[in-house]
């Protein structure tokens, strides 16, 4: 090493030494919140369901369900089937109150099948609606919390 490349590797040295602090002193100012953690984002509740189907044809119809439950505890699995629903008549299922956590909803129908899934901190009374019309089924839900 020369006398000439001292000054350099000096200077090479200060400015990293100096880039060193400020990023220590940068990242010493950063903290995590010692207040509550919220758990809104990771909270799980409880959620009621309602399934309606709306006959709008000139045949009896029905529709068959299969609800998964995922809960932290365990999955549970329910099947039920809405039977005989008469030309023109409109039935409604009972609440099912359904353990906190997440769930999945799969109806079928002739020829068809749909998919809905949700938690109970999304919606807390979740309403799905099969309507049965002369060209189509139609699946919509929504939630009737308020």
């Amino acid at each position: 090493m020369t006398s000439r490349d001292c000054p350099r590797a000096t200077s090479r040295r200060r400015l990293v030494a100096t880039l060193g602090a400020s990023l220590a002193a940068g990242l010493a100012g950063c903290s995590i919140s010692d207040g509550p953690a919220t758990a809104t984002s990771t909270e799980i509740a409880p959620s009621r369901l309602r399934v309606r189907v709306v006959n709008e044809t000139d045949t009896a119809r029905e529709v068959s369900v299969r609800l998964t439950s995922t809960t932290p505890d365990a999955d549970r699995y329910e099947f039920f089937e809405i039977t005989d629903v008469e030309p023109g008549a409109t039935r409604t299922t009972d609440p099912r109150e359904l353990p906190a956590g997440r769930y999945e909803l799969e109806l079928a129908f002739a020829l068809d099948s749909a998919t809905l899934r949700w938690t109970g901190r999304e919606c807390r009374d979740k309403l799905v609606v099969v309507r049965y019309t002369p060209d189509s089924v139609v699946v919509s839900d929504r939630c009737e919390d308020g």
